[in-house]
Formats: C-alpha cells, sequence, structure tokens
C-alpha cells in the first residue's frame, strides 16, 4: 500500500508541474456578476501577440447573449 502511495504522489506531482502558469480565465454573466456582461467584450479584453501560447478560457455563464461575436485572436476557449 505505501509503495502505491509513494508512486501515487511522484505522478500526481508530475502531473501539476505540467499545468500550464499562464492561462488565464475570464467570466462573462448576463446579470453582471462576472467581469463582463457580454462576450464580445470579454473576448475584446484579451490582449495576445499572434505567437502567444497563453490559453484565454471565457467561461459563459447561463443567461440570454443577443449578440453578433468575431474571433480574430488564437488561443481563445469558450465555455459554458
Amino acid at each position: 500500500m505505501l509503495k502505491f502511495l509513494y508512486v501515487f504522489s511522484i505522478i500526481a506531482s508530475i502531473s501539476i508541474s505540467w499545468l500550464p502558469l499562464n492561462d488565464k480565465e475570464i467570466t462573462v454573466a448576463a446579470d453582471g456578476s462576472g467581469d463582463f456582461t457580454t462576450i464580445q467584450a470579454a473576448i475584446n479584453s484579451i490582449k495576445t501577440a499572434k505567437d502567444s501560447t497563453i490559453k484565454h478560457t471565457i467561461f459563459i455563464k447561463k443567461g440570454t447573449y443577443n449578440e453578433r461575436v468575431f474571433i480574430e485572436k488564437n488561443n481563445i476557449i469558450l465555455r459554458g
């Protein structure tokens, strides 16, 4: 049992060290409880270089968003 826990702790520490440290998360909420109230405003707030490897995740909370969204940047993930 101790060997299993030791191996598991080594694997867990290696897995955690592979997580990117520069990833950013932005929250969009129609009710105003997030960082932005529109998806486009969240996208426009991202300042990235074309060769940037920083991933920006935009978490979209439940709500109605009546807008057209234009994405002309790299490494953006929309999640909701």
